[in-house]
């Protein structure tokens, strides 16, 4: 009787070890494909893409304010970038992951220049050169003519001619942008090249649409390329612009709403709209990215 019991016993403990055996199985396997799954839905997630907005550089201190910078500080920005993870890129890197034909580093970032001052080759390409990092210089096309016209090397103010541009476009550290042509400005009733209020819509990207073609033919008469990327005056736009822009083939448009860009691979519309970040003085590096680098 008690062989029989221990003999019962033994094949009811069987059959539970067998029991949990295939539960195990199962429940790695569950495991598995649910990590699986996972891999496409968390690269489908995108990134956060931060990008800052400088202008113009300067040695002198007292010369700092809403958008000028010490060349001193700009080098405590490169370094603090990297020391945190980030990896500069450019804008075709930005352009082949919206169309799902390469990745992204882990960690993005965008460095812009607006307005194209003569300040940023003393300053930042040598900075940028060394820590292997990229920027887009987006000239206004008028300033860099009368630049041209009548030479003229003030560091303090000075901007970019045609020759320095194609100097710069040479350089694989930098990407020549369009600020355009003569519409960076507050004084004519237009704010940058925002449609005015009550204006003929025909008229006004017809008017759009030649002075940025103007930047668009200069730049690829003394560089060779044509610029990929628009910047916004003042960041100011408006869905007529956003047509000219689109019929005339820009792949990047940058605007200066303040906000990291979650960008993703499975579309390029977040292209069109690219936020930034304008650096003003006054504040460190950790104080400035405190918010906008994780």
């Amino acid at each position: 009787m008690v062989i029989r019991l221990k003999r019962k016993y033994l094949i009811a403990a069987a059959a539970c070890l067998s029991v949990l055996f295939v539960l195990g199985v199962l429940i790695r396997t569950a495991g598995l494909a649910s990590e699986t799954s996972a891999r496409p839905a968390a690269a489908a997630q995108g990134r956060e893409l931060p990008v800052i907005m400088y202008h113009q550089l300067t040695d002198t201190a007292a010369q700092a304010g809403e958008y000028v910078l010490t060349a001193r500080q700009f080098e405590a920005d490169m370094r603090y970038i990297c020391s945190r993870g980030y990896t500069s890129v450019t804008t075709q890197q930005l352009i082949d992951y919206a169309h799902g034909r390469a990745e992204l580093p882990e960690k993005p970032i965008l460095i812009t220049f607006d307005d194209g001052y003569e300040s940023f080759i003393p300053y930042a390409l040598p900075i940028l050169e060394e820590l292997n990092m990229y920027a887009v210089v987006s000239v206004i096309g008028s300033v860099a003519q009368t630049y041209t016209d009548t030479v003229d090397h003030n560091i303090k103010y000075s901007h970019l001619s045609w020759e320095a541009i194609a100097q710069l476009a040479a350089n694989p550290h930098v990407e020549i942008g369009n600020h355009t042509y003569d519409l960076h400005k507050l004084d004519t009733g237009r704010r940058g090249c925002k449609i005015k209020p009550g204006e003929d819509e025909t008229a006004y990207k017809a008017m759009l649409t030649q002075d940025l073609t103007r930047v668009q033919e200069l730049v690829q008469q003394y560089t060779g390329t044509v610029p990929k990327t628009f910047a916004y005056p003042f960041g100011a736009r408006c869905s007529q612009s956003k047509e000219v822009l689109e019929q005339m083939g820009f792949q990047v448009v940058l605007t200066c709403a303040e906000q990291v860009n979650h960008i993703t691979s499975q579309s390029a519309d977040w292209l069109c709209s690219i936020g930034r970040f304008n650096r003003p003085s006054g504040k460190t590096s950790e104080q400035f990215f405190k918010n906008i680098l994780v």
